[in-house]
C-alpha cells in the first residue's frame, strides 16, 4: 500500500497539463478558503472545495494511465485502480483533517455558531461520499458518472437541507464536533472502500475519451 502511495506521488508530476490543473486546484481552493472565512463555516460551498481538491490526484495518475504502453501492460490494474484509489483516499484524507482544524478554529472563535457549523460540516462529509462514488464511476462511464453525482448530491442536499438547515428543523446537535470528526473519517473511509470497489469492477473497461476531452485539447 505504502509503495501505491509513493508511486502515485511520484507520478503526479507526469499529469497532463499539471501546472493548469495546479492552478486551478489553487483557485478552487482559495474559493472555499474565502468562503469558509466569509460565512464563519455556517456554509457547507466552502468545506465541498476544500474536498473537491482530492478528486485531481485521482485524474492526474488517470491521465498517465492513458498511454498505449500501460495499457497494455500487466501493470494497468495498479495503475488505473490501487494507485489513483489510494492517492485519492490520502489527500481526501488530508483536506478532511485540514478542514477539521479549520472548522475547530472557527467554533473556538465564533462558539455562538457551533450548532450551525456541526450541521454544514455533516452535509460536507456526506456530498464527500458522493464524490468518491462518483470518482469510480466517472473516469470509465462519464456520463453515467455525472448522472449518479447528480442524483446523490440533490438526494443528499435535499434530504439533509430539510433535516438540518431549515427553519424549524428537528434535528438537534447533540454531540460536540470531535464526534462528528471521527464519523466524518469514517465515512470517508467507506467511500473510498466503494470508489475502490467500482474501479475494480470497471477496470477492463477502457477510460473514458469524454472524460479526459476537457483536459486534453491543444
Amino acid at each position: 500500500m505504502i509503495k501505491e502511495i509513493k508511486l502515485g506521488f511520484k507520478l503526479l508530476k507526469y499529469g497532463y497539463r499539471l501546472k493548469f490543473n495546479l492552478f486551478v486546484m489553487a483557485i478552487i481552493f482559495l474559493v472555499g478558503m474565502i468562503t469558509e472565512i466569509a460565512t464563519k463555516g455556517t456554509n457547507f460551498i466552502g468545506g465541498t472545495y476544500f474536498m473537491l481538491i482530492s478528486m485531481f490526484a485521482f485524474q492526474f495518475v488517470c491521465s498517465v494511465c492513458l498511454s498505449e504502453y500501460i495499457q497494455s501492460t500487466g501493470v494497468k490494474k495498479r495503475l488505473t485502480v490501487d494507485v489513483p484509489v489510494l492517492l485519492h483516499a490520502v489527500i481526501s484524507l488530508l483536506m478532511l483533517t485540514a478542514l477539521i482544524i479549520e472548522r475547530f478554529i472557527l467554533i473556538q472563535k465564533y462558539p455562538a455558531n457551533e450548532s450551525m457549523v456541526i450541521k454544514t460540516f455533516i452535509i460536507i462529509t456526506a456530498l464527500n461520499l458522493a464524490t468518491h462514488i462518483y470518482t469510480g464511476v466517472c473516469y470509465k462511464y462519464f456520463v453515467a458518472g455525472v448522472v449518479v453525482f447528480t442524483v446523490l448530491f440533490m438526494g443528499i442536499f435535499s434530504t439533509l437541507n430539510g433535516l438540518l438547515l431549515m427553519p424549524g428543523s428537528q434535528y438537534t446537535i447533540t454531540h460536540g464536533f470531535g464526534f462528528y470528526a471521527v464519523i466524518a473519517y469514517v465515512v470517508t473511509i467507506i467511500g473510498v472502500v466503494i470508489e475502490y470497489a467500482l474501479c475494480n469492477i470497471f477496470y477492463k473497461k477502457p477510460l473514458s475519451d469524454f472524460a479526459f476531452k476537457g483536459i486534453f485539447k491543444a
